[in-house]
Order: C-alpha cells, then sequence, then structure tokens
C-alpha cells in the first residue's frame, strides 16, 4: 500500500550559509533570503501569497512535480491522494521549510495570519494538469 509521506518530501533549510549544503541541492535560508535549488533546470516559477483564513490549492497534478519554500509566515499542509480522501499528511510550514511533492499527490493549505511562498517545477505551467478536488480542504 503507497504511503502520502513516501510521496511528500520535506527539509528544512539551513539558517546559516552553508555552501556543502547548496551543492547538496538543499541550499541556505538568511533572513528573507532564500537559495532552495542548484540542482536541474527548472522551467516554473512564481511567488505566491496565501491570504490568512482562506484554503488555496486543493487540487494535484498528474504531471508536475512541484516544489515549494515558505518565505515568510507559516500554512497548515494537506496532503493526501485522491483516491483516499479520507488518509491524509497534515504539517505545519514554517520560514526556511521546502516541500517537494510527486504528481499524483493532492495538496490544500491554509494559513492563519498569511504567508508567503516560492513555488517551483522543472516542468511549464500547465492548466490542462491541474485537476481541482471538490471536497473543501478541511483543517
Amino acid at each position: 500500500m503507497k504511503k502520502i509521506k513516501d510521496f511528500v518530501k520535506i527539509i528544512k533549510l539551513n539558517r546559516e550559509k552553508d555552501l556543502d549544503a547548496v551543492k547538496n541541492g538543499v541550499g541556505y535560508h538568511v533572513g528573507s533570503a532564500v537559495l532552495c535549488h542548484n540542482g536541474d533546470g527548472m522551467r516554473f516559477i512564481t511567488y505566491l501569497e496565501f491570504p490568512a483564513g482562506k484554503v488555496k490549492g486543493n487540487h494535484y497534478h498528474k504531471e508536475k512535480y512541484e516544489n515549494m519554500v515558505v518565505i515568510k509566515g507559516e500554512v497548515e499542509a494537506k496532503y493526501y491522494f485522491t483516491d483516499n480522501l479520507d488518509s491524509s499528511y497534515k504539517v505545519t510550514l514554517r520560514e526556511g521549510d521546502a516541500v517537494s511533492i510527486r504528481p499524483g499527490v493532492a495538496h490544500a493549505y491554509l494559513s492563519k495570519d498569511g504567508c508567503s511562498v516560492i513555488e517551483f517545477s522543472p516542468q511549464k505551467y500547465d492548466q490542462s494538469d491541474v485537476y481541482k478536488i471538490d471536497k473543501k480542504g478541511d483543517f
């Protein structure tokens, strides 16, 4: 049986400048400066703000690998498989946390006070690869 935690990887970026960490692709995080990727090429990058009290996301992708780094604030994250909506992995992501999500994993986010993130992917953004979930992300 597949486990959701095998499809979602969360790392905490270093709080200090660490060039070895950069070489290994985990980067470093200092104040508002974030270096979070030093590997394969990315074809999509965007800055997102999650407003306070509003569920964002609540979709999945069949093709896209999605990466996200929280650069300010914190957000409750919920990850689940679409064929088992009741089984989920919930975690609080804070400033400096980076998450990688494999295709097929639904994801929803709720920030109590609002937060800012950078999202990036090795695939181009393709609206036809965004599959909304009818069930609202309940936190």
